[in-house]
């Protein structure tokens, strides 16, 4: 049937028709890029050879990836226990973490860390 044969309220029912279909569409390639957003924080985070831990503002520690299970030598499950302040070698340290004020980390607040002399390796490391 041509639209010209059509009548208003079919076209009307049509147009809603394909604005539903839209918002489907668009709502399936919302969730794809999240997930994929997700995806690739995971990679980054359980891939790393860096050992990376995260805390709440009290220090219990809520995430910590597979080499910093391996670095400290507590199974992932143990260090959901854990407050980060247990893990230093001197308490204190921790009480000196947090009074630092949290800035991003630029290359103006950062400075390269020391190597060994002689050290051949390119990767750069930077401490705050």
């Amino acid at each position: 049937m041509n639209d010209k044969a059509k009548s208003k309220q079919q076209l009307v029912e049509e147009m809603k028709d394909l604005r539903d279909q839209l918002r489907r569409i668009k709502a399936a390639d919302a969730s794809s890029t999240s997930a994929s957003a997700e995806d690739r924080y995971h990679a980054l985070f359980g891939g790393s050879i860096d050992a990376i831990a995260i805390t709440d503002p009290s220090g219990a520690i809520t995430d910590a990836n597979k080499s910093f299970s391996e670095m400290t030598g507590y199974a992932l499950e143990e260090l959901l226990q854990m407050n980060a302040a247990s893990l230093y070698a001197d308490p204190e340290d921790r009480a000196k973490m947090r009074e630092r004020p949290q800035k991003p980390v630029t290359p103006e607040n950062t400075r390269p860390a020391p190597k060994k002399a002689g050290a051949t390796s390119q990767r750069k490391s930077f401490v705050r």
